[in-house]
């Protein structure tokens, strides 16, 4: 999970694998549907959960057990922010998992 202690754009998280790897946001996810990659200039959005995928990831449907192991790693996810609200509401958080 990577959390940001500023407003950032797709951009600035995903810079490091942009060449294998892409950024959706969870709540555009569709069971037996391809994810759909961030554009570089969108605004991760606060309190929204985002996963890196594989590019493989964009030309196939998501099959029940990807959509189970990104509910599994979101709810990590969501409870590793939890954790870190408690010490720091300041920070502005953005899942990368």
């Amino acid at each position: 999970m990577a959390q940001f202690v500023a407003p950032a754009s797709m951009g600035r998280a995903s810079s490091a694998s942009a060449s294998t790897c892409f950024v959706c946001c969870s709540d555009e996810l569709r069971f037996d549907a391809p994810a759909r990659a961030m554009a570089v200039h969108d605004a991760l959005q606060l309190g929204q959960l985002y996963f890196v995928l594989p590019v493989s990831a964009l030309h196939r449907p998501l099959s029940d057990q990807d959509m189970a192991a990104l509910a599994v790693k979101a709810i990590a996810a969501l409870g590793a922010s939890a954790t870190a609200a408690s010490m720091d509401s300041s920070i502005y958080k953005c899942g990368s998992i």
